[in-house]
């Protein structure tokens, strides 16, 4: 039997768990198991508090004259 309650500020930490754990499920077959590795990953903040996340990493494809480097990323 499941139980169903509202999430409060205390929920925070199994919230990111859930939450990597889904993403993980979902998305981690579309990706090198090295992304991770290599990856900068990125923490929005508004007054301390945590708010959104980025990850990207470098692509395949690279230009050598200074232009943009291909990436990968993922905002949740």
């Amino acid at each position: 039997m499941f139980t169903v309650r509202r999430a409060d500020q205390y929920d925070g930490d199994v919230l990111g768990e859930i939450h990597a754990a889904s993403w993980e499920a979902a998305y981690a077959p579309f990706f090198d198991p090295e992304f991770a590795a290599h990856a900068t990953i990125l923490l929005a903040e508004h007054d301390s508090r945590p708010l959104a996340l980025s990850v990207s990493a470098a692509g395949e494809s690279r230009t050598t004259d200074g232009g943009s480097k291909a990436s990968r990323s993922a905002i949740s």
